[in-house]
């Protein structure tokens, strides 16, 4: 996590700050993939590093078929190994291969020659080869071909959260750069690339070393290329290129004319501090919109539910789902249980307020009662006396 490639970007010098440009390393994630010589890929296996599984790990959305692990280091190990063999490799396979046994392309590590690994490919018609070692940069079509662009891909998306000034990347976050960016990265073309350039298939026994030869030929420049614009621009707000290319036939046009020094320095500065800031603003319009969508996705998973598994080694997309579901449901019964009690509160109150003020009615009924056998009782002294 937190990793990408090299790549070239424009900082501004005047600004007095240091500008980190990748936050480095974080934590480990390894991912599992496997490709096929027809072009097709099957889901990947992906193990964080963690004891337990969480679901605020994952996005909302996860794609169908993915498979998610995790152990103390977020490393492959053998058991690991098994597991994908028996719930990806095994079961996305054995449709397409309708009986007939599948040839299984290794790269020799410690996982892919355990005995339970090389057991359970012995007993389901899965035959194993083994690459030479140290050879999988010519021989092994995902490197070859296929783990290029999906590492500039991937940095593609990483940039997006950096460019923010974020310096940390969360589970979710890494899981849907990672969906992206997979996407462009393992590609039908570039699965066959792989395949022709580690000479696999179609089978080339001898390797053909290609020397290739400099160009020499000058690319001619993007802007000569363009039509000629007027110096007046009269689109708002103005296009780069527009602008760039109006300044460019200002200033070629100022420089002919006969002023003094002074005004044709002035306009040239004017012109590039018109370019320049068009530039700035462009950044921070799209600084702003990133750092919007980070925080409003950052949001959204902290207001949800923290669902630990624990005991379990491994899920999937639909198990996801299902403990998803049953949160909502648990938490809808005890809305439903609070407005019962709620309810009977409420009931209760009335009766009560029935009670005493039949209460009252009745000590006023008594007082009156008495007040009457007090006169009588007065009447019957006075007519005594």
């Amino acid at each position: 996590m937190g990793s990408c490639e090299r790549s070239y970007v424009i900082v501004n010098k005047t600004v007095g700050k240091k500008d980190q440009a990748e936050p480095g390393r974080q934590e480990w994630i390894t991912v599992i993939e496997c490709i096929s010589a027809e072009g097709t890929l099957i889901s990947p296996y992906i193990i964080f590093t963690g004891m337990n599984i969480v679901i605020n790990w994952l996005p909302k959305i996860v794609p169908k078929g993915w498979k998610f692990s995790c152990n103390a280091s977020g490393w492959t190990n053998n058991f690991h190994g098994v597991q994908w063999l028996k719930t990806l490799f095994d079961p996305e396979t054995k449709a397409k291969a309708n009986g007939r046994k599948r040839l299984l392309i290794c790269d020799g590590h410690d996982s892919h020659i355990s005995p339970e690994f090389v057991r359970y490919c012995m007993n389901n018609g899965i035959e194993q080869a083994l690459l030479i070692p140290h050879s999988s940069h010519m021989m092994q079509p995902l490197d070859v071909g296929v783990f290029g662009p999906l590492k500039k891909a991937m940095s593609k998306e990483l940039n997006v959260i950096f460019r923010t000034g974020i310096s940390r990347i969360q589970k979710p976050e890494w899981v849907e750069f990672y969906d992206k960016a997979r996407r462009r990265g393992i590609t039908t073309e570039n699965i066959l690339a792989g395949w022709r350039g580690a000479r696999l298939f179609p089978l080339n026994k001898h390797r053909i070393i290609c020397q290739i030869q400099p160009d020499h030929q000058v690319t001619p420049s993007p802007f000569q290329a363009l039509p000629q614009t007027p110096m007046l621009l009269t689109s708002s707000p103005p296009d780069t290129m527009s602008l760039h290319s109006s300044n460019s036939n200002l200033n070629s046009t100022i420089a002919k004319l006969n002023l003094q020094m002074p005004i044709k320095t002035h306009i040239h500065r004017l012109s590039g501090i018109a370019e320049q800031l068009h530039a700035d603003n462009l950044i921070l319009q799209k600084q702003l919109s990133e750092l919007q969508t980070v925080i409003t996705n950052r949001t959204e998973r902290k207001t949800g539910k923290r669902i630990i598994l624990k005991w379990v080694t491994i899920i999937t997309s639909q198990d996801i789902c299902q403990a998803l579901e049953k949160a909502e449901a648990a938490t809808k019964s005890k809305t439903k249980g609070r407005k019962r009690s709620r309810a009977r509160t409420e009931t209760n109150i009335a009766e009560e307020e029935s009670y005493y003020k039949e209460m009252e009615i009745d000590e006023e009924d008594r007082v009156q009662t008495l007040e009457s056998q007090e006169h009588q009782l007065l009447d019957c002294i006075e007519v005594q006396m």
